[in-house]
């Protein structure tokens, strides 16, 4: 089983010129191979998307408070993605 990231954060910690980047959910995928011999992603059976908890203990780290995300629903990824949206306005530098 593989896990696709999907909707990525971006930032950059103070003093820093790289940016950072990690997906906001982490579902669950598997290649299979068709008749026509072509690899293709489908969703994993008996798997539910999660929250990447990585990114939660980075921006915890950081001071960001991402309970309004995580308190998101991961089945809507929409939803997951406005909530992200809406920390990151709260949260936006100079």
């Amino acid at each position: 089983m593989l896990r696709l990231g999907v909707g990525m954060l971006d930032w950059r910690e103070e003093g820093a010129q790289k940016i950072s980047s990690a997906p906001l959910l982490l579902v669950p995928v598997e290649l299979r191979r068709g008749s026509d011999r072509r690899c293709r992603l489908h969703p994993a059976d008996n798997q539910e998307p999660l929250h990447d908890p990585a990114l939660s203990v980075k921006l915890d780290w950081l001071g960001v408070d991402w309970n309004g995300v995580n308190g998101t629903d991961v089945s809507g990824v929409s939803a997951v993605i406005e909530a992200a949206r809406a920390v990151a306005d709260r949260t936006a530098g100079p």
